[in-house]
Parts: C-alpha cells; structure tokens; sequence
C-alpha cells in the first residue's frame, strides 16, 4: 500500500497489518533496522496479508502462534520473517482476554485444523 505526499509515493511500514501494533523499537522504520542499528524491528499483530497468504493469529495448544494454508496446508509458525522484503518481524499478540473484539480460534494441535480443512 502506498500513500501519496506531494506527488510523491512511500510505502507505508504497516499496510496489511490488523488487530493493532506495537513496534518493540523506536528506530526509523525505513532503515529496516531495530534497536542500536541491528535487525529487523518486531511488530505484535493478529492478522497479515500484504504480499503473503493471510496469516492469522490462532491458539494451539494453548500458545499463540500464526497459521496460514499454503498449497491447502496449514502452516503454523511462532513469527513471520518479513526482513528482506519489509524489515521486520511479526509476532502474534499475546494479549489473551483483552477487550479486542478479534476472539482468536482455537485448536488441541495441527490435526485438528486438517480436520476443519478436510471437512471445508
């Protein structure tokens, strides 16, 4: 997503970010760099789209992780790795019980969500 200034266009650090934000650094977005000047900035969030197969934040096994279908699969992961393409790293909020109207779905382990899929 971009944004216009003056005719000018700059992409916007969090397009496709949903359910709220917190960076973990206070560095300069564009730099792609986090604190002291290494590494990607950290960013919590329940839901990422932009140039990715939608990542949503669920439970498994009581933890909060990202699941995304890739090829009718689920894949989960702990955090999304967007260095090289957007410098920074998502990680799922873990705020459980907060007042967000997002009530994350829930699943024992990964063959309850073939379950669903199957069942889709």
């Amino acid at each position: 997503m971009a944004k216009s200034n003056g005719g000018l266009r700059t992409r916007m650090p969090l397009a496709g970010i949903s359910g709220g934000s917190r960076n973990t650094n206070n560095n300069d977005f564009k730099t792609g760099k986090g604190s002291m000047g290494k590494g990607p900035k950290e960013y919590f969030t329940r839901k990422y789209s932009t140039n990715i197969p939608l990542a949503e934040q669920v439970i498994i096994g009581g933890h909060s992780m990202f699941l995304q279908i890739i090829d009718g699969k689920p894949i989960t992961t702990t955090q999304i790795d967007l260095t090289k393409e957007r410098g920074m790293i998502l990680k799922p909020s873990q705020t459980r019980g907060s007042t967000s109207p997002i009530i994350e779905y829930e699943y024992n382990d990964d063959n309850e969500i073939l379950y669903f899929i199957d069942r889709a």
